[in-house]
């Protein structure tokens, strides 16, 4: 009998002599806080596929032991869940991101959507959720101690730490950048996505939805693209639920910083906002 693996690439093979006609697998890889809940909705929408969390391979959500034990073993997980149904996501904060890069390398026949923000609307979006809504990593990344200091510290002091301790934890935008300066097939802007009612512009919006469109292989009438674009914002998105996503307003950060959050910030990640195209230079 063949295996999981097998089967796959046995798929993808008649898919690529034209014998079967599918949405090749393909995944989505994200900072958290980026808007990811906006990119699934937009996918949702184009062909109703559901995501399928790779971290709960590795890290399963009731903490009992691992569901596999060797890089082998989650690729063949790996490609059972980019099935013609679902689509593989994960966060770049994970702590097994070692093991999907490891099967993102095995598994060259993989599309991959890449989402960007800028960080510091990143930093703001992390300050609401992790800080201010009470869900400081959830005990993932810091002891209790920690924790009940930075609760108890003013508005700027905890921003303060979201930019020296959160944002990058787990080399999250490392991994970001080592994707976006090497093999990315498709980079997705949170604020080319979001439309207007995020601070964006309908035009950049549809351009983009087409971009995610063509890039997994799905026919786009002018009408399907009217209706994604005026409904991808707000309200109720994949399987009924609002994910994490708060306002998901562009240039929000510019209501927080204060010049020493901008100095710290241009010091952490000056450069990484010049090569993500959303400064020219450190005189912001």
């Amino acid at each position: 009998m063949f295996k999981v693996k097998n089967l796959a690439i046995f798929f993808l093979v008649l898919i690529n002599f034209g014998l079967v006609h599918a949405i090749r697998p393909f995944m989505v890889l994200t900072p958290q806080k980026t808007g990811t809940w906006l990119l699934f909705k937009c996918i949702e929408q184009l062909c109703d596929y559901k995501f399928q969390n790779l971290a709960y391979l590795a890290y399963p959500e009731n903490d009992v032991d691992p569901l596999v034990e060797s890089p082998e073993e989650f690729y063949e997980h790996f490609l059972g869940i980019c099935d013609n149904e679902h689509f593989g996501f994960a966060h770049f904060e994970r702590k097994d991101f070692e093991q999907i890069k490891w099967a993102i390398k095995k598994s060259p026949h993989m599309k991959m959507i890449i989402l960007i923000r800028d960080p510091r609307d990143v930093a703001i979006s992390s300050l609401h959720y992790h800080i201010m809504e009470k869900h400081l990593l959830q005990g993932r990344d810091f002891p209790p101690d920690v924790e009940n200091k930075v609760k108890n510290m003013n508005r700027e002091d905890q921003l303060e730490f979201v930019i020296t301790h959160v944002l990058n934890r787990n080399h999250a935008l490392d991994n970001l950048m080592m994707y976006c300066r090497g093999f990315v097939p498709l980079s997705v802007r949170f604020e080319n996505l979001v439309g207007p009612d995020g601070g964006g512009f309908r035009s950049q919006q549809k351009k983009e939805i087409r971009r995610v469109a063509r890039y997994i292989d799905v026919e786009l009438t002018e009408d399907k693209l009217d209706q994604i674009a005026f409904g991808l914002f707000g309200g109720k998105s994949v399987d009924s639920k609002k994910g994490t996503f708060r306002k998901g307003k562009i240039g929000q950060w510019k209501e927080y910083f204060t010049p020493r959050h901008k100095e710290i910030f241009k010091e952490r990640y000056g450069k990484m906002l010049i090569e993500l195209g959303y400064e020219v230079d450190n005189n912001w």
